[in-house]
């Protein structure tokens, strides 16, 4: 059974690995702060990231 939590960390994933072919690093929050991903490219921060689905 897909729980709603599973499919947006799922969702998540799919945003980060698109951001990782365009060269980019990225964290992932482990709380609900508002901000999912942080994504970097060259040790700066670039993009914060809210993922809905």
């Amino acid at each position: 059974m897909v729980t709603p939590k599973r499919r947006g960390v799922r969702f998540e994933y799919t945003v980060v690995y698109f951001f990782e072919s365009f060269g980019f690093t990225w964290d992932r929050s482990g709380s609900s702060l508002g901000i999912d991903l942080k994504i970097s490219k060259d040790g700066r921060l670039r993009y914060l990231v809210s993922c809905k689905v």
